[in-house]
């Protein structure tokens, strides 16, 4: 027969347990609103956030389908002159519009990435340099990023900002793609600097970059133990500011057409400009 005090101890669980959930009834009864109105709050907060995700799931998807729908401009240098000019006109307005009307999604680096690409085809460096800039600056980690960098490295020098060309090519040469070497000697030659460029293409010679470039920096090291260092491309001549461009138009014909005819011309020699603008609009485009 068991003792009072055993059943004193078999009843305290069960008061215990009583008590804590008369407590807990007390308490919901006491606070019924204050329980009522979190949960409500909880509720908004998860639609609320349900629908941002949706919208941006949304406005992702459309982004990626306005860029989508400019594979058409991939090769517009295959075009007449005209329409390719206009192709590209009507892609970086669509760019530009993709960026502006919609919120950065996951497609944004990309369509930088493309109107860096249409500025540099159509030589407008300055843009172009910009574009790139922002890309790699606000998506560092992003594959088009690591596209982009070295259609900057191209758009500098096409500029004539040939330190910061040179500069741009090391930073991809020392993350070991050492064929970028040749890009900075070639820079730094442009920039006046024999010495810079010397470290460059020996650094070249040394490493385990391709046979035939190891070839080129060797020429160049001899090139330059001779004296004879890269000279940047003049300047293409511009119309003089009292001119029209009606006469600035046929004195460039009257021009070509003593050129054509081996008479000397005031507007030789921008030839090297023309040929180096066009080889860094292919370098710099080549992501468009």
């Amino acid at each position: 027969m068991a003792t009072p005090r055993a059943q004193q101890r078999q009843h305290e669980p069960e008061d215990a347990l009583t008590l804590i959930v008369e407590r807990l009834k007390a308490f919901f009864v006491k606070n019924v609103l204050h329980i009522a109105l979190a949960i409500a709050v909880l509720l908004v907060i998860g639609v609320v956030v349900r629908t941002y995700m949706l919208r941006r799931g949304t406005v992702t998807t459309l982004q990626w389908q306005r860029l989508g729908e400019l594979s058409g401009t991939a090769f517009p240098s295959m075009l007449p002159k005209d329409q390719a000019e206009a192709v590209r006109e009507a892609a970086i307005k669509q760019c530009r519009a993709i960026l502006a009307d919609e919120p950065e999604t996951s497609a944004t680096p990309w369509v930088l990435l493309k109107l860096g690409g249409l500025l540099a085809a159509k030589q407008e460096w300055a843009q172009a340099a910009e574009t790139f800039e922002r890309l790699i600056r606000d998506y560092p980690e992003s594959e088009a990023a690591r596209i982009a960098r070295p259609s900057l490295c191209a758009t500098l020098e096409a500029m004539g900002r040939y330190k910061e060309a040179a500069e741009a090519y090391q930073k991809l040469a020392d993350q070991g793609r050492s064929h970028y070497l040749l890009d900075v000697g070639r820079c730094r030659e442009l920039a006046g600097d024999a010495e810079a460029a010397r470290r460059a293409y020996s650094a070249l010679d040394d490493s385990d970059a391709p046979a035939e470039l190891r070839a080129l920096a060797r020429a160049r090291l001899g090139q330059i133990a001779e004296g004879r260092l890269l000279t940047p491309p003049p300047e293409p001549k511009r119309p003089k500011e009292d001119e029209k461009p009606a006469e600035a138009a046929e004195k460039s014909a009257a021009s070509a057409a003593a050129e054509a005819q081996g008479a000397p011309s005031d507007v030789s020699g921008t030839g090297g400009a023309d040929q180096q603008s066009q080889s860094s609009a292919q370098k710099a485009g080549q992501s468009h």
